[in-house]
């Protein structure tokens, strides 16, 4: 802003503030229940966040998903291309989170 005072981000709604609490605690359920964890695991959601759209993380996390069922829907998003490139970009992001917060 142009007095000198940052604006105030936009919210991205509550699904945001729902996806973000439910990979802390899944973050910290797979390494520890600490405060040093939950600092740790904050950091890395944001860091995330950072490379990835909320629909982009909502995306690759729903094919994530689908692709750890026993189904055929869950054969066809493993076999095809079609989740590569969400998935990817996910991974990637997650990796340069682990990276720099852990």
């Amino acid at each position: 802003a142009e007095d000198g005072i940052r604006d105030q981000p936009r919210s991205r709604g509550l699904g945001d503030v729902y996806k973000r609490q439910e990979y802390v605690f899944a973050c910290m359920h797979s390494n520890e229940i600490s405060p040093t964890f939950l600092k740790k695991c904050s950091c890395g959601i944001d860091k995330i966040a950072n490379r990835l759209s909320y629909d982009e993380y909502v995306q690759a996390e729903t094919i994530m998903r689908i692709q750890l069922e026993n189904n055929p829907r869950a054969e066809a998003y493993r076999s095809t291309g079609i989740a590569k490139a969400p998935t990817d970009k996910l991974f990637r992001a997650m990796a340069a989170a682990e990276i720099e917060c852990f």
